[in-house]
């Protein structure tokens, strides 16, 4: 009732009502309101701050604005979320005399912000080192391995960070048709009304061709649809990453001044640039054609596209907030190797129906995730990395990274005066915490173990990557004698996960983490066979498939398949619970 115009008269005296339109219509400004609210909010809070977090999406849903729309339900439910933003107006000041005699007392000295968070910052990594039994299935490679077991705790969660996000489509003439209005499709079964309201996430959009521009986000999803399939965004013409990156730059550069401004840290932002392709670049061109049409200088072009990823990765490390780019290709012309050189994921679709799944799945993970981090690991002389880092690496929602990497002993062994592994987790530049492990405290896995079975399906997805990066760009057809012997590791790699498999399986067995086990064999498996369909590509006389996808993405799968990203988020809550058990 209090919010009703007729008591108006009666509530002014008992909150603290704004002095003038302007103030209010200023405060609904910071809030990122937009103006056309501005007199339904002040007739239902009487321009009071103290009732706007009062308002419910009830009260707005049905009403009308000041252009004579209806608010909808999903712009009720995002305005609602913006003004539960609003912050208590300040007190009147009060007069020393008027206080009691306590509050004379000298005032306790004040933390800075830093040493407030420094308190309540439950910021932690701990490192653990897990090798096999002497009588483990593992094999001689395996003996040779340590997995190095990162698990990192930073003190804020993803929902309280704010994100800016840029999704930077492909409008060339090779996209035009149905791939065009698939990619719309899903890009707007994401881009919600919600999404487009929610204070905490800024987004920009952007479609490239020979030239880039950047699509002014219209009210409503269901706009945005109509206008990316309108004449006017109708594909034509070549692929200039150049200008993709140039635009995209912009608008993100835009998008984080508006979050600053507002007084939010850069260390409290996210910027996500989410690239869809399917052709290489095609910005620079040469020597004139038969018909007097210049043709494309291929190496000209994909220097030019490097280049512009690099001073596009450089402005984003430079902004000092947590920065990822995600390159989705599809299609048979792209270039997956570029496209990984360009990004820090790299996503190959080789169906279109399957593109709105990834679109939203992508998204999703973007929208929850606390931020992108870095690992640095110093091992000791005589130990090593087995396979590269990843530039970046996800948190989850709750700024948890779980990963694992593998460290190898050469023949020699290491040094006993010096066995230190150490970890720096970096978060948009900065050293946030630290881990150490020491090579003596390497525990074996005991034989038959949750832990042993877990050792074995992250070595079997370990040689899996392996194979991946050897048939990766090699394009060459594979002699028969190779081609079994990739087959023959292939299955070997089914044959070591069967027994783990089949416990994992058992709903009354007594193992510790079955769940955990399913999940993780199940991602080992789909690499599998992933990479089995990819191998059987290079065999000519499969007479049993003669399905072709021909070169690209072919050297895409592999390229995917090779890279080691952390275990997914389902797998990773299930092994932290087992650990607890």
């Amino acid at each position: 009732k209090l919010r009703d115009p007729k008591h108006c008269s009666c509530v002014m005296g008992m909150g603290h009502s704004m002095d003038t339109s302007e103030d209010f219509d200023k405060l609904l400004e910071d809030l990122g309101i937009e103006t056309r609210y501005a007199a339904l909010l002040a007739e239902l809070s009487c321009k009071n701050p103290e009732y706007l977090k009062d308002i419910s999406a009830e009260d707005l849903q049905g009403r009308k604005d000041a252009e004579g729309s209806t608010v909808t339900a999903p712009v009720a439910r995002g305005l609602v979320r913006k003004l539960s933003q609003a912050k208590e107006p300040a007190p009147k000041p009060v007069e020393a005399s008027e206080l009691p005699s306590r509050a004379l007392e000298p005032p306790a000295p004040l933390r800075s912000a830093a040493e407030d968070a420094a308190r309540a910052s439950t910021t932690c990594c701990s490192v653990s080192l897990l090798r096999a039994s002497g009588d483990s299935p593992l094999g001689v490679d395996g003996a040779a391995l340590l997995r190095c077991c990162v698990r990192a705790q930073l003190p804020e969660g993803g929902a309280g960070r704010r994100k800016v996000l840029a999704i930077v489509l492909d409008q060339s003439g090779s996209m035009a048709g149905a791939m065009w209005r698939r990619v719309v499709e899903a890009v707007v079964g994401v881009v919600t009304d919600e999404l487009l309201q929610n204070a905490f996430i800024s987004i920009a959009f952007v479609v490239y061709a020979d030239e880039a521009r950047e699509v002014r986000l219209p009210r409503h999803a269901s706009e945005l649809r109509e206008l990316l399939l309108s004449p006017a965004y109708a594909p034509r013409g070549g692929t200039s990453f150049q200008a993709a990156f140039r635009i995209a730059q912009r608008a993100v550069e835009r998008e984080l001044g508006r979050q600053t401004s507002a007084g939010v840290s850069r260390q409290d932002v996210d910027i996500a640039t989410l690239l869809f392709t399917d052709g290489e670049d095609t910005s620079v061109k040469g020597r004139p054609g038969r018909h007097g049409i210049q043709l494309v200088d291929k190496d000209a072009s994909r220097q030019a596209a490097r280049a512009a990823g690099d001073a596009f990765r450089e402005a984003l490390r430079r902004t000092g907030c947590s920065a990822y780019t995600c390159i989705a290709a599809f299609g048979a012309d792209h270039d997956p190797d570029q496209c990984q050189y360009l990004s820090d994921r790299y996503y190959y679709i080789n169906r279109g129906e399957v593109l709105a799944e990834v679109i939203s799945g992508g998204l999703g993970a973007l929208l929850r995730s606390a931020g992108q981090c870095s690992l640095r690991i110093t091992t000791p002389p005589g130990v090593r990395l087995e396979e590269p880092l990843p530039e970046t690496l996800p948190l989850d929602d709750a700024g948890r990274l779980d990963h694992h990497v593998w460290l190898r002993i050469d023949s020699g062994g290491a040094s006993p005066a010096s066995d230190r592994i150490g970890v720096d987790l970096e978060l948009a530049g900065a050293v946030v915490t630290k881990g150490v492990a020491h090579l003596s405290s390497a525990a074996a896995a005991p034989d038959g173990s949750f832990d042993s079975h877990l050792l074995l399906a992250d070595l079997v997805a370990l040689q899996l990557r392996r194979i991946a990066r050897e048939l990766s760009g090699s394009g060459a057809a594979l002699s028969a004698q190779r081609l079994g012997e990739l087959r023959a590791r292939l299955t070997d790699a089914k044959t070591r996960l069967q027994a783990t498999k089949q416990l994992a399986g058992e709903a009354k067995g007594s193992l510790r983490g079955r769940a955990a086990l399913r999940e993780r064999v199940a991602e080992v498996e789909a690499s599998r066979e992933r990479l089995s369909y990819a191998l059987g590509q290079f065999d000519e006389g499969d007479v049993n498939d003669q399905r072709t996808i021909g070169a690209v993405a072919i050297d895409a799968i592999l390229r995917d398949a090779g890279q080691h990203v952390p275990q997914g988020p389902v797998t990773a809550a299930l092994v932290r619970r087992a650990d607890a058990a």
